[in-house]
C-alpha cells in the first residue's frame, strides 16, 4: 500500500468455499503439497498478493540431488553434514538426502526444465562443499522456473482453485491526485455502497498540504466516511483503519466505533501478533 493512496475498499463478492485441502501461499511448498493433494480431493490455494508474488522466484541457486553414479546418497549425506559442522539433524539429512531424486523427477514430471546437456543428461554442477556432481539449475533462474512451472500446473489441474489477494477485487479511492494505480480507481461515494470492506489510512496532511490543496474540512466533506455515507454501505459492510486515526478527517468521530467497524478489533490483534513475533 503506498502511502499516497488515501483508500483501500474491497469487494469480496460471495468467496465462501467447501474444499477438502486449503493451502495457504503460493510458494514452491504449498504449490507442490496443493499438486499433489489433487489427487485425493479439492484444493484451494489462497495468496496474499499475486499468485507468483513469492521468494521462490528470486532464488538463483541450483537444487542439489543424487542423480548419477559415482554419486551416492551416502556421499551427499556426508558432506552435507560435514558443511553443517556436524550440527545439522542427521535424521532430517538423511531424509531429504534419500528423496531427492524423488522430488527431482517429480518437478520434471510438472514440467520444470532443468539445463541437460547434448547427450540428454542433467547439466550438473559441483559447487562448494560438493564432493560429486549434484546441482541442477534452469540458467540462472532455476527458483523462477521452477515457481512458473508448478503454477502452471497448478493452474491446468481442475482440482485446484486458486483465489489471488483472498479472493478480494481490490480498489482504491480518495483524491485524484494521490491515484498511483495501483489497483483499480472508483469514486468514493461509489465505493460505500458497493464495497464490502472499507479500509481507510491515515491523512497525513503534514507531509501532503500542498499536493492536496484543501482544507481538512473539505476532505472530510468530499471523501471523509462519515456517518450518512455509513449508512449507504452494504448490510454486512465492515470498516477497517490500521490506527492512528484521525477523528473528522478521513472518518467521523460517530463512525470510528459503530457497529460496522472493526478498527479496535484489528488494534488489538495487531498486538497480539507482535507479542507472538517477538516472543
Amino acid at each position: 500500500m503506498h502511502f499516497q493512496s488515501y483508500l483501500k475498499i474491497i469487494s469480496m463478492n460471495d468467496i465462501r468455499k467447501k474444499v477438502d485441502f486449503l493451502v495457504i501461499g503460493s510458494g514452491v511448498a504449498g504449490l507442490c503439497f496443493a499438486l499433489k493433494a489433487a489427487n485425493y480431493g479439492k484444493v484451494c490455494i489462497v495468496t496474499k498478493a499475486k499468485m507468483d508474488d513469492t521468494s521462490t522466484k528470486y532464488a538463483q541457486g541450483g537444487v542439489a540431488a543424487v542423480m548419477y553414479s559415482p554419486d551416492t546418497y551416502e556421499k551427499h549425506i556426508e558432506d552435507t553434514m560435514i558443511a553443517g559442522d556436524e550440527l545439522s539433524d542427521r535424521h532430517i539429512v538423511e531424509l531429504t538426502i534419500r528423496e531427492s531424486t524423488e522430488r527431482i523427477m517429480e518437478l520434471v514430471e510438472w514440467g520444470v526444465d532443468f539445463d541437460k546437456t547434448k547427450s540428454g543428461k542433467f547439466a550438473l554442477a559441483k559447487e562448494g562443499g560438493h564432493s560429486e556432481f549434484r546441482v541442477l539449475h534452469h540458467k540462472d533462474v532455476t527458483g523462477l522456473e521452477i515457481e512458473q512451472k508448478l503454477i502452471k500446473a497448478a493452474q491446468q489441474n481442475p482440482n485446484i482453485e486458486i483465489m489471488e489477494r483472498l479472493g478480494m477485487e481490490v480498489y482504491i479511492s480518495g483524491p485524484e491526485e494521490f491515484n498511483d494505480h495501483s489497483a483499480k480507481w472508483i469514486p468514493f461515494d461509489e465505493a460505500v455502497k458497493e464495497m464490502d470492506i472499507v479500509m481507510l489510512l491515515r491523512v497525513q496532511f503534514e507531509r501532503h498540504k500542498e499536493k492536496m490543496k484543501m482544507t481538512v474540512e473539505e476532505y472530510h466533506e468530499k471523501y471523509g466516511l462519515t456517518v450518512e455515507r455509513m449508512n449507504q454501505m452494504k448490510e454486512k459492510a465492515i470498516i477497517m483503519h490500521p490506527a492512528p486515526i484521525n477523528r473528522g478527517v478521513e472518518i467521523a468521530d460517530e463512525v470510528a466505533e459503530c457497529e460496522k467497524s472493526r478498527i479496535y478489533k484489528q488494534m488489538t490483534n495487531g498486538v497480539y501478533i507482535r507479542m507472538a513475533v517477538i516472543s
